[in-house]
């Protein structure tokens, strides 16, 4: 089964083939001849030399749900345009016609063998249908499956675009309420789900769309593949099949439209699939059609039961997965089935566990082949899950990998706490107080929960993780309900994806600062939140084992503590961690069960109280004799009075992953090290000097002519810490080509001409204006 066609048939009333050299035209006048030679080559192969009998009367199906052909008009299937990626083949696939010609008669002679008659064969080739595509080597090199899971030349979300992943699962619901009934009998009897097998044909033929009927006959391409696609063994065994599948419908081959690789129907089964797997409906063998909708439902099916997939276990990832795998050999192709199959599962059967697990009165299992009994399944049955997708989450792309769960805390209460998560997309679940679950965005997208982040030195960890906010505080035990239901969402988790519980981590640990005037490195301790669920007991109580020992980043210097307190709270030295108990979590808490100090005094500054939003303007200080000053009016932080109070302004939590902003030389601080700290010379820290020109600190260092601009730049330039510079945006220069995969991801940021930022889930690709400047979170 291949989805897709990429190549416009040729008028199929004529017979020629297309080479580089041009256009040889095969009369019917050359026929006799390619008999004669036939003869000549293979005379025990011949036959007696009567007319070639007419193609039987072909039997037109008029059910409502199979398209009647009539194969004199061939020209009335030919509505799929040409899809222009096609490129030319090189002159040496091209073989001339005397070539063309023994290949033929090689065919024939191994079909022969196979138990074809010749006289079969060679009434295929008197019809009036038949041609060669020469060219069809091209559609196979340019497949979209192939471009992604072989070549590396395109990333899932290109293929999730090219396929319309979403219009598919709008278009499913109704196709499904359409065939319900069909879809009922299926289930019955399969136990698969019907949302699988619509996923199925929603890919393969736009949900038996009669545009999507095959722009080729299946005899044509299969004889072409033999001769162009170096494809020999293959088509044999189909040609053979395509034979014996006619023999057994009474249908003549030209009813049997294709795609170019020789997938018949609205589920695009090859001719040996046919044979082995097409199921007909009504009990009726010689009924079955491809081309209908509802034999083709029951014969999906089929095929993946065959493939070892039944209500026993459609609850298993392994088991959907390999039987999807089984239907077309491509890793991308199942994953686009999954995301089809997952939205109108939620549309369906919107509560649903993230796996689901039936209540069989024995032992089931799995994905992992662990037994689960009826306690586990009535836990996942327990979960109330539901959606509350955000507005971004159709614009978010899919992640490359899944490795890590972090934990969050709203540090604020539910109402407003959902609100943001939801406008910003901050979160893949939300878990209330009263143990409810919310998705906010598709698990396999990127939410940007995490921000400036690392972990064992990979950086951006929104691209590699799932994150989980908990409405709550870092400093605070959360909710009973919360602790049952966040419990069963790890546990599904954890099984879906195969992360370790050693990967299971909080915000706190993860969250790093760029270079700032209190700390001159990339330093540790940018964030409290979700601190608790480093806590033993905390852990416990959610089926984890004692989190990691070690901060792996700063062990490794790539990262220091900025906060020493909070790096003592997340990793307990073993005598600590022996003392404490599941009973002890509120104990190991009572050193920040207080409110935190928002008061600056000796030993608490102002970054100690707001963190990286020290000199924000939502930040407001109060000094003693009453001035008030927003964080980005503040010169000298120094010279800030002790008794002065910290604010925030109400409402004016700002998202996660925000565009940290330009410094200044001359506003934000004299020189480049109070700017970038250490990163000063760095190859992620991007000075724009006020003449126009833009170098990265490591260009400014690695010149002689230019070092003195390092050592004393000029008053107005700007200066930006931790992002890797991409440029402009110009008409040869597209985003695309700027960011590649990563163009709209979160993480990359886009700076218009006028001057306001974007980041990449909020660009149109289409309409991003020339001069626009691109840079990546580092």
């Amino acid at each position: 089964m291949h989805y897709g066609e990429s190549t416009l048939m040729e008028p199929l009333s004529k017979r020629f083939v297309q080479n580089s050299s041009g256009i040889i035209t095969i009369m019917k006048a050359i026929y006799p001849l390619i008999a004669a030679l036939m003869i000549a080559i293979f005379p025990a192969c011949s036959g007696t030399g009567e007319q070639v009998k007419k193609p039987p009367q072909i039997r037109v199906d008029s059910r409502a749900d199979s398209t009647p052909i009539k194969i004199k008009k061939p020209a009335e299937i030919l509505v799929v345009p040409d899809l222009p990626e096609v490129s030319a083949v090189s002159d040496s696939k091209e073989l001339p016609d005397s070539d063309v010609l023994v290949k033929i008669g090689e065919l024939k002679q191994r079909l022969v063998l196979n138990g074809v008659p010749e006289e079969w064969f060679d009434e295929q080739l008197q019809h009036e249908t038949f041609q060669i595509h020469s060219t069809i080597d091209r559609n196979f090199q340019k497949s979209a499956e192939k471009q992604v899971d072989c070549d590396k030349k395109r990333d899932v979300s290109w293929y999730f675009a090219r396929l319309g992943v979403d219009d598919k699962i709008e278009k499913g619901k109704k196709f499904i309420e359409a065939h319900d009934d069909i879809f009922k009998r299926v289930e019955t009897k399969y136990g698969i789900h019907k949302e699988l097998l619509a996923a199925i044909v929603g890919i393969e033929t736009n949900f038996a769309d009669h545009h999507q009927r095959g722009k080729y006959y299946a005899f044509n391409t299969l004889v072409s593949q033999y001769i162009f696609a170096n494809r020999m063994k293959f088509a044999v065994r189909e040609i053979t099949a395509l034979y014996n599948f006619s023999q057994k419908t009474g249908q003549p081959p030209q009813y049997y439209t294709s795609s170019y690789a020789g997938a018949i129907g609205w589920g695009q089964f090859i001719p040996s699939s046919l044979m082995a797997f097409f199921a007909d409906a009504n009990g009726v063998p010689d009924d079955m059609d491809p081309f209908s909708l509802e034999d083709t439902i029951f014969s999906v099916g089929n095929y993946l039961y065959k493939h070892n997939l039944s209500g026993k276990n459609i609850g298993d990832y392994e088991a959907r997965y390999n039987a999807v795998f089984a239907y077309n050999h491509s890793d991308v192709y199942v994953k686009a089935v999954f995301y089809i199959y997952d939205g109108l599962r939620d549309y369906f059967s919107p509560t649903e566990p993230e796996i689901p697990v039936y209540p069989f009165e024995g032992p089931a299992e799995n994905r992992s082949g662990k037994v689960v009994y009826r306690s586990e399944a009535e836990a996942a049955q327990g979960l109330k899950i539901s959606n509350r997708y955000s507005p971004l989450n159709h614009k978010r792309p899919f992640r490359p990998d899944t490795r890590y769960i972090i934990l969050h805390t709203t540090e604020g209460a539910l109402e407003g706490s959902l609100r943001k998560v939801r406008r910003y997309g901050e979160a893949h679940y939300f878990v209330t107080p009263a143990g409810e679950v919310y998705r906010i965005i598709d698990r396999r997208k990127i939410a940007k929960h995490a921000g400036r982040s690392m972990w064992e030195g990979q950086s951006t960890l929104d691209d590699y993780s799932i994150g989980i906010e908990v409405v709550g505080f870092h400093n605070r035990d959360i909710t009973t309900s919360q602790y049952t239901a966040l419990r069963e969402l790890l546990r599904q988790l954890k099984s879906l994806y195969r992360i370790k519980d050693k990967n299971i981590l909080t915000h706190s640990m993860v969250a790093y600062g760029r270079p700032n005037r209190f700390h001159p490195n990339k330093h540790r301790g940018r964030k409290k939140c979700g601190m608790i669920f480093a806590h033993p007991g905390v852990r416990r109580r959610l089926g984890l084992s004692i989190g990691p020992a070690r901060d792996p980043d700063v062990a490794a210097h790539r990262l220091v503590i900025a906060d020493p307190e909070l790096h003592h709270f997340l990793y307990r030295s073993p005598v600590i961690l022996a003392a404490l108990d599941q009973s002890a979590v509120q104990e190991g808490l009572s050193d920040w069960n207080s409110e935190d100090s928002m008061v600056i005094e000796e030993g608490v500054n102002a970054w100690r109280i707001a963190r990286e939003k020290f000199d924000s303007p939502a930040t407001v200080y109060v000094y003693p004799d009453g001035k008030r000053l927003r964080g980005n009016e503040i010169r000298e932080w120094n010279n800030i009075p002790a008794g002065t109070r910290v604010l925030f302004l109400k409402d004016s939590r700002e998202q996660e992953q925000e565009f940290e902003g330009f410094l200044e030389i001359g506003k934000d601080g004299k020189t480049v090290h109070e700017l970038a700290g250490d990163l000063y010379a760095d190859a992620t820290t991007i000075y724009f000097f006020p003449t126009g020109l833009i170098r990265t600190g490591a260009e400014l260092k690695g010149s002689a002519s230019l070092q003195k601009l390092l050592d004393a730049p000029p008053e107005g330039t700007r200066v930006l810490v931790g992002y890797i510079y991409g440029g402009y945006v110009q008409k040869m220069r597209t985003a695309m080509r700027i960011a590649g995969k990563k163009w709209n991801y979160p993480s990359t940021f886009y700076r218009l001409p006028d001057g306001h930022i974007l980041n990449g889930d909020e660009v149109d690709d289409k309409v991003i204006p020339r001069r626009t400047l691109i840079f990546m979170m580092k």
